[in-house]
């Protein structure tokens, strides 16, 4: 008499989406004896890349019950972060249905400040900025500015009792913390006008500080000019 090999329990793969936690494809259903080996096919997703799974790719048909879950990106995604921050234009900036996406016909219109919570880069070298549902702003140093409130330069500086705030004299070593290889602004005082751009990782040195009421210090960087503390790591 033969005894039939019992099948093991099925091993059910998922594919998701490792930034929206959207579903890519349908389950999947593997099926075998019990003591067999499975091995997980990756999904044909030209667009997408994996980027870590929860569960064993390679492995056996068991009783118990096995899932193994596929975390993908998409391809031209080379990095993404979640973020608590808003943006705001200087000049009519058209919004685009995704990264590297078409034009919506919307505009942030100049001095708009639009909160943001998630930033990618492409494998192109460029920043988007989510600002809603399928709407997307292209960071661009002349243009774009991030910022940790809502409001804008001209509402806080509206706000300020007096514009004589008492400066603390330091001596402080720092670093430039603003979005790898790109620039940020330098001011002649506390939004004051643009005198020009400091680059990301440089190191500087911190002579006077004041202490803004808003709750953003400004720093004075040696032979440089002014910046908002949101961008100097102190070292």
């Amino acid at each position: 008499m033969t005894v039939s090999q019992p099948n093991g329990v099925p091993v059910w793969v998922y594919v998701e989406d490792i930034d929206t936690h959207e579903e890519l494809t349908g389950p999947t259903i593997l099926s075998g004896m019990l003591g067999e080996n499975y091995q997980v096919q990756m999904p044909h997703l030209p667009a997408y890349k994996l980027i870590q799974n929860d569960g064993d790719l390679n492995g056996q048909f068991t009783n118990a019950t096995q899932s193994v879950r596929l975390f993908m990106r998409r391809a031209d995604w080379a990095e993404t972060q979640v973020i608590n921050s808003f943006v705001q234009v200087k000049e009519p900036t058209p919004l685009f249905d995704e990264t590297d996406g078409e034009p919506t016909g919307e505009y942030l219109q100049p001095d708009t400040v639009a909160k943001t919570t998630f930033r990618v880069a492409t494998t192109q070298g460029k920043f988007w900025y989510n600002v809603g549902e399928r709407r997307w702003v292209e960071y661009d140093r002349h243009n774009v500015d991030l910022r940790e409130t809502s409001r804008t330069d001209a509402q806080i500086a509206a706000e300020l009792v007096s514009p004589s705030w008492e400066t603390t004299q330091v001596q402080q070593n720092a670093v430039i913390d603003f979005v790898p290889d790109q620039y940020t602004a330098v001011y002649s005082s506390p939004y004051g006008r643009i005198i020009g751009e400091i680059r990301d990782g440089a190191q500087v040195q911190i002579s006077e500080i004041i202490d803004d009421p808003s709750g953003v210090d400004w720093y004075q960087l040696t032979d440089i000019g002014w910046v908002t503390s949101l961008y100097v790591k102190l070292v």
